[in-house]
């Protein structure tokens, strides 16, 4: 073995996900801020200011194209920045119970369990097929209004969709320190909304989302790295008790209700966790969920170039119509990873992870 081939593979056994990112970066460097910037708030910030002085006449834009949306929401129905989440009943709002029905259709009879070896506790499966008109009303309520309009408001400008996904939590008793069972932040932008659209009825039985409101969970981040010196990654996992002792007046939520409720959170700035069983045993039901995610169009997660398609949903729409389902949709990661793989089978092989995309099919009913 050459000196260049026994240093890299030793590099590559000390740092295997700095190498495995360096490599990726060589053949895909449009994706320079997620596979370069580390997991910080601070890089979080620098990545978004970064896109946005890049692409300034777009953000100016995407900043006056959500005014006429922000107007439109009360106070009622805007999502809080001291609170970072919001839970409530969908069933009455637009296009939300026909995507429900649609979800629960495609999905009639398919296989989940036989998705459960990569991770026992959870599968999820992209929703990414934007010509498959068995999913349409699903596409359709991520460019509704009224959601878009709370995303925005939230977010500060007109979002786009990073990911549309099913979330499916079997009946188990497993909990497995580390995972995502465990409070932590998430990385995708500095500020961001997690939609999560309940298609079974969820108690506190059945692993439930469970969040800590934004300003608590900053409080807590901030003392534990005061205390530690740790936990500045915003995929650190914080254990219960580490948390309980930093602040004993901790106020945990859980995203619970019968079919049709909402729980949106913003998961960059609220702790979180899910799938875990209860602690006197076996969770009682299962956890099946439509999740429909926004960030910002200047996301980490978004190429710095080639950054949107073209999307035609089936069915007639307006200009206007077509033009939202476009600014909203043609960022998607997912859908990226979709229309790319057409064109070449390779270019998102070692990314597939990113969407924990399973590759699995929909079967046709």
């Amino acid at each position: 073995m050459s000196i260049a081939n026994a240093v890299a593979s030793r590099l590559e056994r000390r740092w295997p996900r700095a190498i495995s990112r360096l490599s990726t970066f060589r053949r895909k460097p449009q994706y320079l801020t997620f596979l370069l910037l580390p997991q910080t708030r601070r890089w979080l910030y620098l990545a978004y200011y970064f896109l946005a002085a890049i692409w300034c006449r777009r953000f100016l834009e995407r900043k006056l194209m959500s005014r006429p949306l922000v107007a439109r929401v009360s106070d009622g129905g805007r999502v809080r920045s001291e609170d970072g989440y919001k839970l409530f009943d969908g069933n009455d709002l637009p296009y939300v119970k026909d995507a429900i029905q649609a979800a629960t259709s495609a999905t009639s009879g398919f296989d989940w369990e036989g998705l459960l070896d990569k991770q026992p506790f959870r599968v999820s499966l992209d929703v990414k097929d934007i010509s498959d008109p068995r999913v349409t009303p699903i596409f359709q309520l991520a460019c509704s209004d009224w959601l878009v309009a709370m995303a925005s408001e939230y977010i500060g400008s007109l979002p786009v969709v990073n990911r549309i996904s099913l979330w499916y939590s079997p009946q188990h008793d497993i909990y497995q320190k580390g995972r995502s069972q465990d409070y932590h932040f998430d990385s995708e932008d500095k500020r961001q909304l997690k939609f999560f659209f309940f298609l079974d009825e969820i108690d506190d039985r059945c692993g439930p989302t469970t969040i800590i409101p934004a300003a608590q969970s900053q409080a807590i981040q901030r003392k534990y790295l005061a205390k530690t010196g740790d936990g500045r990654r915003l995929g650190f996992r914080y254990m219960d008790e580490e948390i309980e002792s930093i602040l004993p007046d901790v106020r945990q939520v859980e995203f619970v209700g019968p079919r049709g409720t909402i729980g949106a959170m913003d998961a960059t700035r609220c702790l979180h966790r899910g799938n875990r069983p209860p602690t006197d045993g076996t969770m009682t039901g299962r956890r099946f969920m439509l999740l429909i995610h926004y960030t910002s169009a200047f996301s980490r997660m978004l190429p710095v170039f080639h950054r949107s398609t073209a999307v035609h949903l089936p069915g007639s729409y307006s200009d206007e119509q077509r033009s939202r389902h476009t600014e909203i949709l043609g960022s998607m990661t997912s859908f990226y990873n979709y229309v790319y793989r057409q064109e070449n089978p390779d270019i998102f092989s070692d990314l597939s992870s990113v969407s924990s995309n399973l590759q699995a099919q929909i079967p046709v009913q």
